[in-house]
């Protein structure tokens, strides 16, 4: 490591490319990943989304080497580490809850793990400091971390994690202490200090905006099983699954019948009256007749009056939330069903409770998925 010291930390691109191949976990007789493979790109930085119990994090944990596979094999870099203990796969991690040494200087806590690589002191100390200005800390090093916010701890626990230049770095669940403001500060600091360093990082959460505002590419996790993988606007505009269009982002959900089928185009017989035109991938196998849910972004429902002569559904308003540039108006529908459809506040003049309307999906936003029950 005698070069070390002479290296400028954000210069070339320290990410290594990542295989999980087959992955499986169990606890017993429980199953907590099942047979995952995923492929990340040098530099890439990946959300893992899921809810809590979903698997993500003991995907995060076979990586670190803190949990050994059941079956499959993990590569970093093209070096296969299945069976390498944490301390010989050069993984940076950072915790929710940082895991900073109270009793060591800021100065300290980034110097370990250079100490525990062998690094000469002189070595060691340059390395820190750069370490410390990539993170904007330069001048903090004396302090404690109790002498420090929540946001520098974070960015102590980057500076640490990134002195040894690791090839990976893993983050669970990093900023979900933190408060909203101070929580999306954090994101926009973490992601561009990827972006300049070339980082791979692999971000494990539960928070959909998160991931969304984040990410590279998404890998939506539910019951230890993938979901789906895509970029944010994959994930978010055309999800594979009705968990997927459930879990990421708001949705309206309105049950039905497939009424008609040509090809990969189809209408849906509502249960509460009604009809809309859906896409119908070849791979959602629902066949006229079948039981279905149709989603529907909020922000892809418009809003006309009643008797405007437009096909729609009939709904009346009844209540609305203010959210600055935009209304969330919520209506219910003739068969009882409630909608919402999230519009500029602009468009809300002349719309009190009780006004009736007719609510027109956008062509081609509507998407169908076997009803939740029905198989897929």
């Amino acid at each position: 490591m005698a070069d070390v010291a002479t290296r400028t930390i954000d210069t070339a691109g320290m990410g290594a490319d990542v295989s999980i191949r087959s992955l499986v976990k169990r606890y017993g007789p429980v199953t907590a990943v099942e047979d995952i493979s995923l492929a990340v790109a040098s530099g890439e930085f990946l959300s893992v989304l899921g809810p809590s119990g979903s698997g993500k994090t003991t995907v995060l944990m076979c990586l670190a080497g803190f949990e050994i596979p059941s079956a499959g094999s993990l590569h970093i870099g093209g070096r296969e580490v299945t069976a390498l203990p944490p301390n010989r796969r050069e993984i940076g991690v950072i915790f929710q809850r940082y895991a900073l040494f109270p009793h060591m200087s800021v100065r300290d806590n980034v110097r370990f793990p250079l100490k525990m690589r062998g690094m000469a002191r002189r070595q060691a100390e340059a390395v820190v400091e750069e370490a410390l200005a990539t993170v904007r800390l330069s001048g903090f090093g004396d302090r404690l971390p109790a002498q420090l916010s929540g946001g520098q701890q974070q960015r102590v626990a980057l500076a640490r994690a990134i002195s040894f230049r690791p090839p990976l770095l893993l983050m669970d669940e990093p900023l979900s202490a933190l408060d909203k403001k101070l929580r999306e500060e954090m994101q926009a600091e973490i992601k561009d200090l990827q972006r300049r360093l070339g980082l791979t990082v692999i971000f494990v959460t539960h928070d959909q905006e998160e991931a969304l505002t984040m990410s590279d590419r998404i890998a939506v996790m539910s019951h230890g099983r993938l979901e789906q993988v895509g970029t944010p606007e994959e994930i978010y505009g055309n999800p594979a699954t009705s968990f997927v269009a459930r879990f990421v982002g708001e949705t309206n959900i309105l049950p039905g019948i497939v009424h008609r089928r040509s090809g990969q185009d189809g209408t849906v017989a509502l249960d509460g009256g009604g009809e809309i035109a859906v896409p119908l991938p070849a791979e959602r196998r629902l066949a006229e007749g079948s039981a279905a849910e149709v989603m529907l972004r909020p922000e892809h429902v418009a809003v006309m009056p009643a008797g405007s002569g437009v096909n729609g559904l009939a709904a009346r308003l009844v209540g609305h939330s203010f959210a600055g540039a935009t209304v969330a108006l919520t209506f219910e529908a003739a068969g009882g069903q409630r909608l919402v459809a999230r519009r500029p506040a602009r468009e809300l003049a002349g719309l009190a409770p009780g006004a009736e309307v007719v609510l027109v999906p956008e062509a081609g936003q509507a998407r169908c998925f076997a009803r939740t029950g029905q198989g897929a």
